[in-house]
């Protein structure tokens, strides 16, 4: 994130504006809490203790395993669809999306018809947020394909019929769910896991680089996502993907950096998990927040983690990254040494939660905990602890 906010050397005024303003002690608590993260991460590595236990055996239910995968895609798309519909025809909307993609026109009110909420004539928020749902289905499937991998006596395969049968269905699905809500992030976190997924599992890089080079699918894929995040940024912010990320990282710091100028109340906490608000307006008790006093801003008050984090707890937010180092790596360790799937399963937003701290973290609203949420419920549906009497079943 440092080093998009400084390079390229873009003349724009607004990114030269944003950079004029960060200052030493943003770059000095940018690093700080890098530092933090990684000790947090060190001391949950040197403390954990591997046990002689035998991982537990899962009984899995196929078939409500297939049902589940198809009808959170179907759930996902459908919502999309819905809330739209309920704003203007389809094929009106679909037009517009079609003009400013073919003559890269930047139409960033287009959103407003997804966006639009209860009051205005949308849909319910609870409703809207289940449109996150085919990322929970990839989460599924990743993580029962990994539960497969390290529990077969033989070695079995990173892509099998499993990934072959449901990834498709779910790429589609989440392009359509990003191209008719302009929504990147859905796209990016899609294209992150699936990297995740084969860089990880491989037992070494040279069998990784030839899964790559015997499947060309996933390259086609990565072109896909690529053309289409520049596509969406083009419609929303008139600029390219990496002009825009690079805009929004100096406005990350230089949001930090006036923090430390300015006035404000440490908000313990709201920032970061601003999610809080969403059931708190839903049932009307948003008045027993405190209110606090906003730190100053420039050109829009987004920031990103670091900045949330110290409008929280100022400095003591150091404590909050030793924290979230600890209880990432302490997760990652549990996943993939137990292959406990309730641990594998949380680990994949926990990865997009981590690589979207650059910005607006996506945990701070309420799609990626519903994403979060209905992944552990699929898991838990499908996967249960055999019974004494029962003997094993292959999964």
């Amino acid at each position: 994130m440092f080093i998009l906010s400084i390079v390229p050397d873009y003349k724009e005024n607004d990114i030269i504006l944003l950079r004029n303003n960060i200052n030493v002690y943003g770059i000095i608590f940018h690093f700080l809490s890098i530092l933090g993260f990684c000790l947090g991460s060190h001391f949950a590595v040197s403390i954990y203790r591997d046990s002689n236990i035998k991982n537990k055996f899962f009984l899995f239910h196929r078939r409500r395993f297939n049902n589940l995968i198809y009808l959170y895609c179907l759930v996902g798309v459908s919502v999309v669809l819905w809330q739209i519909s309920v704003s203007v025809s389809l094929k009106y909307y679909l037009n517009e999306l079609i003009h400013s993609f073919f003559f890269q026109i930047a139409m960033p009110d287009i959103r407003i018809y997804f966006l639009r909420s209860r009051e205005a004539g949308g849909l319910p928020g609870i409703i809207k947020m289940f449109s996150y749902l085919p990322l929970s289905a990839l989460y599924m499937v990743l993580t029962y394909q990994i539960i497969k991998k390290k529990n077969d006596n033989h070695e079995s395969k990173m892509i099998t019929n499993t990934i072959k049968k449901f990834m498709p269905i779910i790429f589609i699905t989440i392009l359509v769910r990003s191209i008719f809500t302009l929504d990147r992030a859905v796209l990016f976190s899609f294209l992150l896991i699936l990297l995740y997924y084969f860089t990880f599992i491989s037992s070494n890089f040279k069998k990784f680089i030839t899964i790559l080079i015997r499947r060309p699918l996933f390259a086609v894929i990565v072109i896909i996502v690529s053309v289409f995040i520049y596509f969406e940024t083009i419609t929303r912010q008139g600029m390219d993907f990496l002009k825009m990320l690079a805009k929004y990282s100096s406005l990350g710091l230089a949001n930090l950096s006036i923090l430390f100028e300015s006035e404000f109340d440490y908000t313990l906490g709201i920032s970061v998990f601003s999610v809080i608000k969403f059931p708190l307006e839903y049932f009307g008790l948003t008045n027993i927040l405190q209110n606090f006093k906003e730190g100053d801003w420039i050109w829009n008050p987004a920031r990103y983690l670091t900045a949330y984090a110290y409008h929280d707890f100022g400095i003591f937010c150091i404590v909050f990254f030793l924290s979230f180092g600890f209880l990432s790596t302490f997760i990652y360790l549990k996943a993939w040494n137990k292959s406990n799937p309730y641990f594998i399963v949380v680990l994949f937003p926990l990865i997009i939660a981590i690589a979207s701290s650059i910005v607006v973290p996506l945990f701070r609203g309420p799609e990626w905990w519903v994403g979060l949420m209905m992944g552990i419920i699929g898991i838990k549906l499908c996967f249960k602890v055999p019974k004494k009497s029962q003997k094993s079943v292959t999964i």
